[in-house]
């Protein structure tokens, strides 16, 4: 933190954020369609598939509490910039 500024910082968190976010979509949007996927991949015998579903959860788990950490780092540094313009 000694090497940049607060603002700087907030925006790169924001940044990290919105990439974040992005890739949670992505996740979820697979997750949504997990019952047809295991269908398919049940019928064609595929026996990978119940670890793809665990890496698949892992995943989704990473990111929410990536964004979690996103949220309070952000309500931090927002603080700190206004208590730094305030004194």
């Amino acid at each position: 933190g000694s090497a940049t500024t607060p603002d700087v910082i907030l925006r790169h968190v924001e940044d990290f954020k919105k990439h974040m976010i992005s890739k949670l979509e992505s996740l979820e949007q697979i997750d949504q369609d997990r019952v047809a996927v295991e269908a398919r991949a049940l019928a064609a015998g595929d026996i990978s598939y119940p670890y793809r579903m665990l890496a698949l959860n892992q995943g989704l788990m990473v990111m929410k509490a990536q964004l979690a950490w996103c949220d309070q780092t952000i309500e931090s540094l927002q603080k700190q910039i206004l208590e730094t313009k305030n004194t």
